[in-house]
């Protein structure tokens, strides 16, 4: 099985990026809620709405998030849980529809989670329209370094670099070097 590993704190921000990337999932956050508050929380559903009544177990206040403010309250609780690495991995799991495991690091030891990627049936299709499109803002110092270490001189030529004070800011992926605007097909075809 093709994985990754992910340290704690690693897949936290996969999680957070994740939920913000989308409207609110609220049958998605509904589990999650009730998993990583010991079932204390809980989310109800209304239908025809994006949104959820969220209220403590044992009382009956209940407020209503929606939108941008359900994917950060989700993302808040997610930053402020206390990990094991079972619930990591259940939760992950979840999140992004693959296997996990609580894992360790193989050179530091590090604690984390093993996620698998569901790439071995993938076949590129050539469709012009790759997935990490739509992850053009999702580049971290961390991917950059990786690709300098590795000499990826190909893809570093589509990472814009965004600089404030003359420091690397944030980075973003697929742009197009003469141009520097989004990419409209995959690089790599």
């Amino acid at each position: 099985m093709a994985s990754i590993f992910l340290t704690t704190p690693e897949a936290v921000q996969a999680i957070t990026t994740d939920f913000r990337q989308y409207e609110p999932q609220i049958i998605l956050f509904s589990g999650i809620i009730r998993l990583i508050t010991n079932d204390r929380f809980h989310l109800k559903r209304e239908q025809t709405k994006n949104g959820a009544w969220i209220n403590r177990s044992g009382t009956s206040q209940m407020k209503w998030l929606d939108g941008h403010e359900l994917v950060e309250y989700m993302c808040d609780a997610i930053a402020h849980t206390r990990w094991d690495p079972g619930l990591l991995a259940n939760v992950c799991a979840r999140v992004f529809q693959a296997r996990a495991v609580p894992d360790l690091h193989p050179n530091t030891g590090t604690a984390g989670v093993r996620i698998g990627t569901n790439m071995e049936a993938f076949t590129c299709r050539q469709c012009g329209r790759c997935c990490f499109l739509d992850y053009h803002n999702e580049v971290t110092a961390e991917d950059v370094a990786i690709w300098r270490t590795l000499g990826r001189k190909d893809i570093l030529k589509w990472v814009y670099e965004i600089r404030c004070d003359g420091q690397p800011e944030k980075y973003q992926a697929w742009v197009v070097p003469e141009t520097l605007k989004q990419a409209e097909t995959c690089p790599f075809l």
